[in-house]
């Protein structure tokens, strides 16, 4: 077997079909912004020899790119395309192939995305996603079934970890709920609430995340979502308050570090209820899949949306 490049080190491939690798354990990379970590993605898959057979090696990027406004910033098209010509331009990497690439569209709606889904069988031969865990089995299972691999880093479906049951599944993350569990290990916070904003993919995350936590042991006093205006997200905020010792506040929605309204909105309705004074810790999930920009910046946000967003 050919030396295997040191951040790969750990999967054995294995396949029937001629351009697909099966992954028999589970890699995690670093979190890296998405052109990064699509190029590591496809430098691994060019990693083995199973794929020297195949001319052309097609990557679906799977994503909710179209109904999303916050992931189409991620501009995947540009980023993969980056990706893709570094890898093909590189003659350290010159396998007999050439690495291409499509952009697969993902419905917000869950069960709309795994019917779309169904239909990529024949458009890749690796898929980077999905990004939606309220699938992430049932397309696991087809990939399986096409002896395809996926990998993802919106998955937190623990069952996932079986290799046996999901061979062609790798995560390119470490899991969040572990991370989730050293950090509120470390400072001795118990009791956490979960919540969402309104969307299929971020209920069906606060779902899983709360599994996940309660399998580490730990109390999830609420799962929830904000609501679709200021008085349920008013609502919300009184379950949390009547929910006992919380300490925690998990917000699965998009972090307003990086434009998120809806998270804006509920930290900016917790301070006005007085939430905000240092007994709650508000943690964003998403920022856990990412790098987030550390360049010297200055912002200037009102001062009571600064006061809010001072609570994360």
């Amino acid at each position: 077997m050919q030396n295997i490049h040191p951040p790969f080190r750990g999967a054995l491939w294995e396949s029937n079909h001629p351009c697909m690798p099966v992954i028999k354990s589970r890699p995690t990379f670093t979190t890296l912004p998405f052109y990064n970590f699509l190029l590591w993605v496809l430098l691994g898959v060019l990693t083995f020899p199973c794929c020297v057979r195949c001319l052309i090696f097609k990557v679906g990027v799977l994503g909710p790119w179209n109904c999303d406004p916050v992931q189409n910033r991620a501009l995947p098209a540009a980023a993969a395309r980056l990706a893709v010509n570094r890898i093909n331009g590189d003659l350290n990497l010159d396998l007999g192939l050439k690495l291409d690439f499509i952009i697969l569209q993902e419905p917000c709606e869950t069960s709309t995305a795994l019917t779309a889904f169904i239909y990529n069988e024949n458009k890749a031969d690796v898929f980077i996603g999905p990004t939606n865990p309220g699938y992430c089995v049932a397309a696991s299972l087809l990939s399986k079934n096409w002896d395809k691999a996926i990998f993802s880093y919106g998955c937190v479906n623990y069952e996932l970890d079986w290799v046996m049951g999901y061979p062609t599944f790798s995560r390119t993350v470490p899991f969040p709920s572990e991370v989730l569990f050293i950090v509120l290990k470390y400072f001795r916070w118990a009791s956490v609430v979960v919540i969402s904003s309104n969307e299929d993919i971020w209920r069906d995350t606060a779902a899983r995340v709360a599994t996940a936590l309660r399998r580490e042991g730990l109390p999830v006093g609420l799962v929830t979502s904000i609501g679709m205006n200021e008085t349920e997200m008013e609502s919300t905020l009184r379950k949390i308050q009547e929910a006992g010792e919380i300490r925690v506040i998990i917000m699965c929605m998009h972090s307003v570090l990086i434009g998120g309204e809806q998270q804006a909105t509920f930290l900016l309705k917790a301070q006005e209820m007085g939430l905000t004074s240092g007994k709650y810790v508000f943690m964003p999930y998403d920022t856990l899949h990412y790098s987030l920009p550390y360049t010297n910046v200055s912002f200037s946000p009102p001062a009571k949306q600064q006061q809010a967003e001072g609570s994360l």
